[in-house]
């Protein structure tokens, strides 16, 4: 069986929304700061361990890509 190829999508890039504080309030609320930065590889998707403990969310952009209505509409 061969293996699969991934297909690499120029001008594309992963983002991880980061975890960078967390603090609770005087009525118990859990508070989460966090910023999206650019992976450096060294995501595992469906890994809890190191160095995704802080990994809250995961985007994958394509600037090149238009959604569907812009395609139908020609812009």
């Amino acid at each position: 069986m061969k293996e699969p190829k991934i297909k690499d999508i120029e001008n594309s890039e992963l983002l991880i929304r980061v975890k960078t504080e967390e603090y609770v309030n005087q009525d118990g609320r859990i508070f989460i700061k966090s910023e999206w930065v650019k992976s450096n590889g060294e995501v595992s998707l469906g890994s809890m361990a190191k160095p995704n403990k802080k990994v809250l969310e995961i985007k994958y952009n394509v600037p090149d890509d238009k959604p569907l209505f812009k395609r139908l509409m020609g812009e």
